[in-house]
C-alpha cells in the first residue's frame, strides 16, 4: 500500500482552515512553528481540531507523558505556548527531561497576557534551581493563570522552593 506523503507546512494550515474554519487560528498557530517540529506540528494540530470541536469546553488538554520530543518539536511547542491563538489549558509534560533552558521559557509563556494554561504537569523534567526561581517570578505574575503546578523531581534547591511556597498564597495553586 501507497501512504499519502506527509502535507507541507503550509497545507497544514490550509487543512486545519478547512476543518476549523477559523483562519486566524490556522495562520497563526500553524505558522509560528518551526518547519521541521513535525511530531509536535501533528500533535498541536489534532489538538486544535478536538478543541474547535467543543467551543463551549474548558480548553484543551495536551498529554505528552512518554514523547520523545526532539529540540525541533520542543520549540514548536514554546513557540505555540506563545502565541495568543493557543487555548491550551493543560499541559502535561510528566518525565521528559526537558531541562533548565525550557524551565525558563516556559516561565516566560506563563506570564504573558493571553496563555491560558491553568495545569501544567512538569514533574521529573530536570529544571533545576534558576528554571524553579523563574517559575516562581512568573507565578507572581498577574497574567499567570496556573492553579495546578507539578514541579516534583525537577532538582529545584531550598531557594527556588522557597519563592515558590512565597507565590502560592497569592496564586491559590495547589503545588506538588
Amino acid at each position: 500500500l501507497l501512504a499519502a506523503p506527509e502535507p507541507a507546512a503550509d497545507d497544514d494550515a490550509e487543512l486545519l482552515t478547512q476543518l476549523l474554519g477559523r483562519t486566524a487560528f490556522a495562520k497563526g498557530v500553524l505558522a509560528e512553528l518551526p518547519k521541521d517540529g513535525v511530531k509536535m506540528r501533528a500533535l498541536l494540530l489534532d489538538e486544535s481540531v478536538r478543541a474547535a470541536e467543543n467551543p463551549d469546553g474548558d480548553g484543551s488538554a495536551l498529554e505528552l507523558q512518554g514523547y520523545r520530543l526532539e529540540d525541533a518539536d520542543t520549540q514548536a511547542l514554546l513557540a505555540a505556548l506563545q502565541s495568543e491563538h493557543c487555548k491550551l489549558t493543560k499541559l502535561n509534560l510528566e518525565e521528559l527531561r526537558l531541562g533548565s533552558q525550557f524551565g525558563l521559557a516556559i516561565a516566560v509563556a506563563l506570564q504573558l497576557e493571553h496563555c491560558t494554561l491553568t495545569d501544567l504537569n512538569l514533574w521529573n523534567n530536570e529544571l533545576g534551581a534558576e528554571a524553579g526561581l523563574a517559575i516562581a517570578v512568573a507565578l507572581r505574575s498577574e497574567h499567570c493563570k496556573l492553579t495546578n503546578l507539578d514541579l516534583g523531581d525537577n532538582h529545584v534547591d531550598a531557594q527556588a522552593g522557597l519563592a515558590i511556597a512565597a507565590a502560592l498564597p497569592q496564586k491559590m495553586c495547589e503545588f506538588r
